[in-house]
């Protein structure tokens, strides 16, 4: 059996080769482990990652003062809003109804996770945008404006 003896020239563009994939193998897991932890902080402080595996989701919403001296529209934090009630007659001057139709119901947000039943948590997603509105302190069938649109809903 022969053996090849490779040139000093050759021996040190391997070895540049294999520290050069090194590098790359490096930067490729930072930039994989910052891009996975960047979009994980980024979606809990925003609020696009919901932790359903926590006892304190499937607790059942309580009344409180959440809205208290709040004024209507204004974001009560994890996508929740208060609701802004209007008049039948304000309604019909200002945001008439789909040509000739009812307004539409807003959807019960626990409905719409599938974990509500007949009980109702209060919570009532628009059926124009994604907004949930805590209407725990209104009553069923109030006429409520959806402000990101400028289009009214009924509270079911």
């Amino acid at each position: 059996m022969m053996r090849v003896r490779l040139t000093e020239q050759l021996r040190n563009q391997i070895e540049t080769m294999k520290t050069k994939f090194s590098i790359a193998c490096a930067v490729i897991a930072a930039a994989t482990f910052t891009f996975t932890a960047g979009n994980a902080a980024f979606g809990q402080m925003y609020g696009g990652q919901k932790n359903t595996t926590s006892s304190t989701a499937a607790a059942p919403a309580k009344p409180s003062d959440d809205t208290k001296g709040l004024k209507p529209g204004a974001s009560l934090g994890g996508g929740k809003f208060v609701p802004i009630t209007v008049t039948a007659e304000e309604a019909a001057k200002k945001y008439p109804p789909p040509s000739g139709k009812s307004y539409p119901n807003g959807m019960d947000e626990q409905v719409l996770k599938g974990s509500g039943t007949a009980a109702h948590s209060g919570f009532i997603k628009s059926p124009y945008s994604s907004r949930v509105y805590d209407c725990r302190k209104v009553g069923a069938g109030t006429l409520l404006l959806d402000d990101a649109v400028k289009k009214v809903f009924v509270r079911p």
